[in-house]
């Protein structure tokens, strides 16, 4: 420590002084030696860009310690001070353990907007690099673990697919079976949209043999992309309820339900321009009151467009080619908006992404 203070001190001799110390601290029996040694490091590499790199492994080293005497939250205070997706001299793989690392502390101590935080630090590229298999997994799980608290079903079957294409899950059957089932299940709870509707899709479409080898899950996504009415409950019911996967903070069943009645009350919408709201009650295995309760969940959502006349008890439907020729211009005036707001938003990330890489590289 005094050493490292003299005034202009060689930046090699500190270098070469840190990696000889940090030797010592295997060969310390004592562990109040070694965590005394290992805070002295990390005084003598604190602001000293030239042993960044050797200041995050003892920082690691130290929050390992931590943990193991039961000082959780110390733990991850300490972990949390080094932001090393800012640091050069790491490599992408001891990044991308630091940060999830962090994650995984941050859920420990229930701190979950810092886990989030965190997790987007992590590049998902980075991730799908040969080497990489045991670090996404373990990023991955970690996801799982923070949106099934969220209750976030569509995140949850994007961290599943991830998971099912890993090269190591999709080696073993009862890993990519697992994981496979618990992307079309988790799918079947998410919200309709047309992203999620051609994820269904694709997924049908690039997975047909694993699926046909998992029945359940396989008559799941044919019934969901056809345009016909599902009986409730279905024939594998009890299956979908009792998915290992399933530890969301709602009720799944009800949660479940609620997909397939939406799905069912689409499909009528594609067949009828108007139906009395008792045979759509009955289409739908509902009462009267749960059904427009449904209904108007779907048009306040913007996921429909229907309009109830109750003393006539008639549901009217709107087909596309009934809009209005200002409502056409003024609907693809907001279709127009929104695409350009994602093409600026995108052509940001990627000057972001550029200026990242060249400062890596001039690091380097």
């Amino acid at each position: 420590l005094v050493i490292s203070k003299r005034r202009s001190q060689s930046k090699a001799a500190i270098t070469a002084m840190v990696g000889e110390a940090t030797t010592y601290l295997d060969q310390t029996a004592d562990r109040q030696e070694q965590l005394k040694l290992l805070q002295t490091l990390r005084e003598v590499t604190d602001g000293r860009i030239y042993v960044e790199g050797e200041r995050a492994r003892l920082t690691k080293r130290l929050s390992d310690m931590k943990e193991e005497d039961g000082l959780v939250q110390e733990a991850c205070d300490i972990l949390q001070e080094v932001h090393v997706e800012t640091y050069g001299a790491l490599t992408r793989k001891e990044k991308a353990e630091f940060i999830t690392e962090q994650i995984r502390l941050s859920l420990k101590t229930k701190d979950y907007v810092r886990a989030l935080i965190n997790s987007r630090k992590v590049n998902r590229k980075v991730l799908e690099e040969d080497g990489m298999d045991d670090i996404k997994l373990k990023y991955y799980m970690l996801m799982v673990e923070y949106y099934s608290r969220e209750g976030d079903t569509w995140e949850l079957c994007k961290c599943y697919h991830a998971i099912y294409r890993t090269p190591k899950v999709l080696a073993e059957e009862e890993s990519w079976s697992a994981a496979l089932s618990a992307t079309v299940l988790f799918r079947a709870l998410s919200k309709f949209n047309n992203e999620t509707s051609d994820f269904l899709h694709r997924i049908q479409e690039n997975e047909r043999e694993r699926l046909e080898q998992l029945v359940p899950f396989h008559e799941l996504v044919v019934a969901l992309t056809k345009d016909e009415i599902i009986g409730y409950p279905m024939e594998h019911q009890a299956i979908y309820e009792s998915h290992s996967a399933l530890k969301l903070s709602t009720d799944p069943a009800k949660l479940f339900h609620k997909r397939i009645t939406q799905h069912n009350i689409r499909t009528v919408a594609k067949y009828y321009r108007s139906i009395r709201i008792q045979r759509l009650a009955q289409l739908l295995g509902l009462d009267v009151t749960k059904t427009e309760r449904a209904l108007a969940e779907m048009v306040e959502e913007g996921d429909l467009w229907a309009r109830i006349d109750r003393p006539a008890g008639i549901v009217k439907f709107r087909p596309a080619e009934d809009l209005q020729p200002d409502q056409v211009l003024s609907e693809w005036n907001s279709d127009i908006s929104k695409l350009l707001g994602l093409v600026q938003e995108t052509t940001h990330l990627i000057q972001k992404e550029n200026m990242l890489n060249k400062m890596q590289a001039e690091a380097a």
